[in-house]
């Protein structure tokens, strides 16, 4: 059964209501683990009763503050973010970096960017079925299937976001920002 991780700290911005209505309408087999801590308690109880209601009990679990989040994108199949919204989000450069599909809301300059670069999997925020497509698209697929659409994500992460093609635009950024004010 592929494993989906989502790590996040579990408050209504991040839109783990989302994530278990779409599990809900999943039909391929698939266990999701949330992994972050309970940023807000009446938030995390309305998402456990959410799972019961929806007898997920078994599918997903909410794991709370974590140590060992490295191996669990180690073990993971695939990703999801289903945040309403997101400045970042930087769990997604996480998420590609290990190699990792996603089926994730197009959220913040990190998310519409991979968005845009063609990276798939990426859906509009609060769109339930979309999210549930995304994540049906990805657990029935073969695993080499599964590699290949993390691959995408991290060759756009080598593109985009390595230290040696970030560092010079920061360069001349600051260098335009700093002869702007002496004009």
């Amino acid at each position: 059964i592929p494993l989906a991780v989502l790590v996040a700290t579990i408050r209504r911005d991040k839109g783990i209501e989302v994530l278990i209505d779409a599990v809900a309408k999943v039909r391929a087999p698939l266990q999701v683990v949330v992994a972050g801590g309970f940023g807000e308690a009446d938030y995390v109880d309305e998402c456990r009763a959410r799972i019961d209601r929806h007898g997920l009990n078994e599918t997903l679990q909410l794991l709370g503050p974590r140590t060992d989040v490295p191996d669990l994108l180690a073990a993971a199949d695939l990703a999801v973010l289903s945040s309403h919204t997101e400045s970042g989000p930087l769990v997604l450069l996480e998420y590609f970096a290990a190699g990792l599909p996603v089926a994730a809301t197009r959220v913040g300059d990190i998310g519409r960017h991979f968005a845009d670069a063609g990276v798939p999997g990426f859906v509009a925020p609060g769109d339930v079925d979309a999210l549930a497509r995304a994540l049906e698209a990805i657990v029935s697929s073969d695993a080499s299937d599964r590699r290949a659409r993390g691959e995408l994500g991290r060759q756009a992460l080598a593109r985009s976001w390595d230290i040696r093609s970030i560092m010079p635009r920061w360069y001349e950024l600051y260098a335009e920002l700093c002869t702007s004010g002496r004009e």
